[in-house]
């Protein structure tokens, strides 16, 4: 169920975010619940859940997960944001402008457990799955890369307006830092500052690319269908 959360401080504004505790994402599709054991590599969320709290128990910081809903970006479902905070205790919201940790490519926010004890000495620290990695919504983004571009940006802006921050500190790494680097440009205004870690991005697909790498039809079809295994 959704909660409803004000909040105001100094760096926050005026709002009534869903915030859900007892979502569970991310969600299978019809293949997967279907034939659960064709995966050729076997996960699910409660995995996904046990792996995450084994990182999480190296952190001394105290913190709370909880789905933030962004609303549909990418169709008819909702895409909900796997979110922790970390706060210390005695540690006042309005001390400093919150940080927001942005992870790269095939991870998740567990990757930053060993920097949160530092970086959570003296502020409010956020760190998130992004939607199609770790727990997670999985949505069905654009083939198109500006689009996709888009849409993850969107994905930022609403999960701020939800959780309230007014100004925040945003940390990217790798993909993470491609895409505060596309926010940043975006919404700078609602940033204090952007700090990209190994930042990289991705050119445009070759449009010649079948050709090149030489993948016959046959494969390219039975792609097409084991990739709904996972």
């Amino acid at each position: 169920t959704a909660t409803n959360v004000l909040a105001v401080t100094k760096y926050r504004m005026t709002v009534t975010p869903a915030i859900e505790f007892d979502t569970v994402e991310p969600r299978e599709n019809w293949f997967q619940s279907w034939f659960p054991y064709l995966r050729w590599i076997p996960t699910s969320s409660e995995k996904l859940k046990d792996a995450e709290e084994k990182f999480i128990d190296f952190i001394k910081v105290p913190s709370e997960g909880f789905y933030v809903n962004v609303g549909k970006i990418t169709g008819d479902d909702d895409c909900k944001i796997w979110t922790r905070k970390f706060q210390r205790p005695g540690l006042k919201d309005e001390n400093k402008i919150p940080l927001v940790m942005i992870h790269g490519m095939g991870a998740g926010l567990a990757m930053f457990a060993l920097n949160i004890d530092s970086l959570a000495q003296d502020r409010v620290v956020f760190a998130i799955d992004l939607p199609g990695f770790g727990r997670s919504s999985r949505p069905d983004f654009s083939s198109d890369p500006e689009e996709v571009e888009r849409q993850y940006v969107t994905c930022i802006e609403e999960w701020r307006k939800q959780v309230g921050l007014e100004k925040m500190n945003i940390l990217g790494h790798s993909f993470g830092g491609f895409l505060s680097a596309l926010y940043t440009m975006q919404y700078q205004d609602r940033l204090h500052k952007t700090i990209l870690a190994d930042p990289w991005g991705m050119v445009d697909r070759p449009a010649d690319i079948v050709q090149r790498m030489n993948v016959s039809c046959g494969v390219r079809t039975v792609f097409s269908i084991v990739k709904h295994f996972n």
